[in-house]
């Protein structure tokens, strides 16, 4: 197997910058230390992107790229200004970023990956939950936002964001109502339990599963299935209600913004789950 050590000793020591190879570098799951450090000062921001993404890269070599300027320095000359912002945002996106680099990248990294990372402090989750009513939803659902946040988060004037606050780590479980009505009220509703609202996207009846697609409630893998099963209902109305709604998953939201619907498009371009939020999104109807 060729590893990066032996890709070096192939290319005698010396990382050319022309070598198309570079890539495969910053991607290698057997990255060592050195090499990582070598490819941290390319002047190729695709390579640092990369690397920034490598689940292999080594810690120390992800707090360099948090730092990412963008330039390379031979000696005391800077060479290849280059745009970096999209290296630090992909180092948010890599499962082994710290605390403290997560930090840093408050401001410059989507608040979609900041916010979800596993790794954030309370202290930055407090931070984010001070923004909009969506990153404040984002907040009041990360396992580690400190329970008097949460608190705070259940009086939130959005209510989304306090039925989430409210309702985190939630077991009750509940029964699908009788009538046809009250079936569509436990849809709409942001205090329906997740097994009810499971079998009610399993409905025949369309409207149910339009409203169950459009609750924020609705667990993100029943909001995945939907959207899995969305041509068996042929309803670009439950696409758009996928499209506009906060749980859904920004995998989804990437196939939702190339729907053949605009306004599916358009709903899950300006959704701010999605790792390329745009408000400014223009479609024509």
């Amino acid at each position: 197997m060729t590893t990066a050590n032996t890709h070096i000793e192939q290319l005698d020591t010396e990382i050319t910058e022309d070598d198309y190879d570079l890539l495969h570098l910053a991607q290698n799951e057997e990255i060592t230390a050195d090499v990582a450090a070598e490819l941290a000062s390319s002047r190729f921001p695709e390579v640092r992107m990369f690397l920034a993404l490598n689940k292999s890269t080594p810690v120390e070599t992800l707090r360099i790229l948090t730092e990412d300027t963008g330039t390379v320095r031979l000696g005391n000359e800077e060479i290849w200004p280059l745009e970096s912002i999209e290296v630090r945002r992909f180092v948010a996106q890599n499962p082994n970023a710290t605390a403290d680099m997560l930090t840093k990248l408050h401001g410059v990294a989507n608040v979609v990956h900041v916010a979800t990372h596993p790794n954030a402090s309370p202290e930055l989750l407090a931070s984010v939950a001070e923004g909009s009513d969506s990153e404040a939803w984002l907040v009041a659902g990360h396992a580690s936002t400190p329970e008097e946040l949460r608190k705070a988060l259940a009086d939130h004037e959005n209510e989304i964001v306090a039925a989430r606050a409210r309702h985190y780590g939630r077991t009750t479980t509940g029964t699908v109502a009788e009538t046809a009505e009250e079936r569509e009220e436990q849809a709409m509703s942001l205090d329906t339990p997740a097994n009810v609202l499971a079998e009610l996207s399993r409905s025949d009846d369309s409207e149910i599963v339009e409203l169950v697609a459009d609750n924020p409630m609705t667990p993100r893998e029943v909001l995945e299935e939907l959207l899995t099963n969305t041509d068996e209902y042929d309803s670009s109305d439950t696409r758009r209600n996928l499209a506009g709604n906060w749980n859904t998953a920004p995998d989804s939201l990437s196939s939702l913004m190339a729907d053949d619907d605009r306004k599916v498009a358009k709903y899950a371009w300006q959704n701010p789950n999605s790792v390329e939020w745009d408000w400014e999104y223009e479609v024509s109807f």
